[in-house]
């Protein structure tokens, strides 16, 4: 078991392992004061692990509310419901939320929890690659608008972040690579994670040195108003490439598409030299990922400008 603790803006401990024995420990801990939780997921995820829940909480009323799978579930219907289920089942501002599933979960779930009375208690067990390494850490809450990607959204620390690697072993491979697309920007921002990790299994040790290097940034800025703005890279172009696709195309694969496009308007650009760019790219190809845009340009920089990054 590995652990991160997070300071600001408010105390928050990331634990990373291969099973369950602490969850119950932690997790109670955290809501000592809930007597009730609502614990949000999508079907198919239900169908498989409702059970590990089953008994973790003896001493309160759990329930569930189903999400859509992907992009689908961050929608304000969605939001809605979370709140008007909440609403007839009373929770108090002291009670708490579960986001168990993907980034997508996380980011509906938190969205919610950070905005019931102004803040419930919120846990996050992620359980894909994508959110284990990167999108349970940070704070960063969503919903989509009008199509757009991530434009109503929130900061909100989880109390626990608790992530259990066993539960990637009910990934089909496209999700289970999908991750590793989210996974390539830290070969560009630390040396601790290289081109050879990206044709490695994902384990406890891989996933925690990933979020070492998030929340390293995170804690400097979490308000992602400078350093941190570092853990954006390709996403701007990205968000817009999946925009495009309507979301047939994963965010990994689309982020990789957004790196390849940053990499090259660094060259264009002059900030980056031929040898780099030439490095850069390598790892773009030693990643396996088809990294050239399956758009055409123009429509890529039409769809920048309703991106929540967008300056300039």
């Amino acid at each position: 078991m590995k652990i991160i603790n997070l300071t600001y803006p408010s105390p928050s401990e990331v634990v990373v392992t291969s099973d369950w024995e602490q969850f119950d420990i932690k997790a109670n801990a955290v809501f000592a004061k809930s007597k009730k939780l609502l614990v949000v997921t999508d079907g198919k995820l239900f169908g498989i692990h409702k059970k590990l829940f089953d008994g973790f909480f003896p001493d309160k009323q759990v329930y569930y509310f189903r999400v859509p799978r992907g992009e689908g579930g961050k929608d304000f219907t969605v939001y809605y419901d979370l709140n008007e289920l909440a609403f007839q089942k009373k929770f108090s501002r002291f009670d708490g939320v579960i986001a168990f599933g993907g980034g997508s979960v996380g980011d509906i779930a938190g969205f919610f929890a950070s905005t019931y009375k102004r803040g419930l208690t919120f846990v996050n067990v992620p359980t894909t690659v994508l959110s284990m390494a990167d999108a349970s850490v940070g704070g960063k809450t969503a919903i989509n608008f009008n199509g757009v990607k991530n434009v109503i959204g929130t900061f909100y620390q989880p109390k626990l972040t608790f992530i259990n690697v066993e539960l990637i072993k009910t990934l089909d491979e496209k999700n289970y690579k999908n991750g590793y697309g989210e996974i390539v920007k830290y070969c560009f921002l630390d040396g601790k994670v290289n081109a050879i990790d990206l044709n490695k299994a994902f384990d406890e040790d891989f996933a925690y040195r990933c979020l070492k290097i998030k929340s390293g940034l995170v804690e400097k800025d979490f308000f992602d108003q400078g350093e941190r703005n570092l853990l954006n890279l390709g996403h701007t172009f990205g968000h817009a490439i999946e925009r495009l696709s309507r979301f047939r195309l994963s965010h990994g694969e689309c982020v990789v598409c957004g790196l390849y496009l940053s990499l090259v308007a660094s060259k264009n650009l002059g900030v980056m030299s031929d040898k780099a760019f030439e490095r850069a790219e390598q790892i773009l190809t030693e990643s396996g990922f088809s990294y050239k845009p399956p758009y055409a340009l123009n429509r890529i920089i039409k769809q920048l400008e309703t991106d929540k990054k967008f300056d300039g």
